[in-house]
């Protein structure tokens, strides 16, 4: 009896892992724009040159309170499809547009290209923060 609970404590601890693991690589295509960064739906007030972004209202989901949305203070790596650059950045806010949008500060855009370019189109998944962003 106690190797049958063994096994399926096993198996669940291996299907949640895979879970993660499959939801943690899952990549979205989009476009980015940039703007000036300020206090947003999560309640952190961005400033400036700080690499951060807001991602698009279907995404971000419906929340009595918007701080509670679970992509407030995640970390996505951002790829920018013609230029072949990249950029990690913390989710602060939201925006408009569709699914896989994301709007981000004026220094994270010029990470990926020009502020010329306006618009550019992008790649993004979520990443682990790293240490002072």
């Amino acid at each position: 009896m106690d190797s049958k609970i063994a096994a399926i404590v096993v198996a669940l601890v291996v299907y949640a892992f895979t879970c993660d693991v499959v939801n943690a690589a899952e990549q979205f295509k989009g476009e980015a724009t940039y703007t000036t960064p300020g206090m947003g739906a999560c309640e952190i007030n961005a400033r400036e040159g700080q690499m951060v972004a807001n991602i698009n209202q279907e995404q971000f989901g419906q929340f009595s309170r918007a701080r509670d949305s679970p992509w407030c203070k995640k970390c996505v790596l951002v790829k920018a499809t013609k230029f072949k650059t990249s950029v990690t950045v913390k989710i602060v806010d939201r925006s408009l547009g569709k699914k896989g949008k994301l709007v981000l500060s004026a220094a994270a855009f010029k990470k990926l290209a020009s502020t010329d370019e306006g618009r550019i189109d992008i790649t993004w998944s979520e990443v682990p923060c790293p240490k002072g962003i």
